[in-house]
């Protein structure tokens, strides 16, 4: 199951708006796309992202909240295009998408300049670091302190493998 959500940041004094898109099973972020406006554009790119690394599997699931682009017609024919299943939060229950909101505030308070970015590549290099060291370094509770690239490594082996790996770390 994917996700995604929208936030906004200061770049040059400016609002900018960054789309998420995780994977649900181990927490990973594997798309993303930053850019001035907010529109359906910014997740559509988001999400073509995210499924350039995101192996397909039956049924799977893309969940966001109501938001207008979520909602508009490219997003939807997007989703329909890579095979997905759109799912969408009950209105005004934003613990429906609790990982993307955590995400956000993870990337907020731990990582983000305070006043904001200089220039929109200062930006996109933060975020690249930061997506870089949230998938491969920060440990992650829901993963039993692995961060998420380890886990999702871990889940595609052989359990005794796994079991082995695990028992050394």
């Amino acid at each position: 199951m994917l996700c995604g959500d929208t936030t906004y940041l200061k770049v040059q004094g400016e609002w900018h708006y960054l789309a998420i898109v995780m994977n649900l099973a181990q927490r990973q972020v594997v798309g993303w796309r930053l850019q001035k406006q907010h529109n359906s554009r910014l997740v559509v790119e988001a999400l073509n992202h995210a499924m350039l690394t995101t192996e397909r599997t039956r049924k799977m699931l893309f969940h966001s909240d109501q938001g207008s682009i979520y909602g508009s017609e490219s997003f939807i024919r997007c989703v329909k295009q890579h095979g997905l299943i759109q799912s969408m939060s009950r209105r005004g229950n934003c613990w429906d998408n609790a990982p993307m909101e955590r995400w956000f505030r993870s990337f907020k308070y731990e990582w983000m300049l305070k006043g904001g970015y200089s220039s929109l590549d200062e930006a996109k290099e933060d975020i690249k670091q930061y997506v870089f060291y949230y998938n491969r370094v920060r440990p992650h509770s829901y993963n039993q302190g692995l961060p998420p690239i380890l886990a999702t490594i871990l889940s595609t082996m052989p359990i005794f493998v796994s079991f082995q790996i695990c028992a050394n770390l």
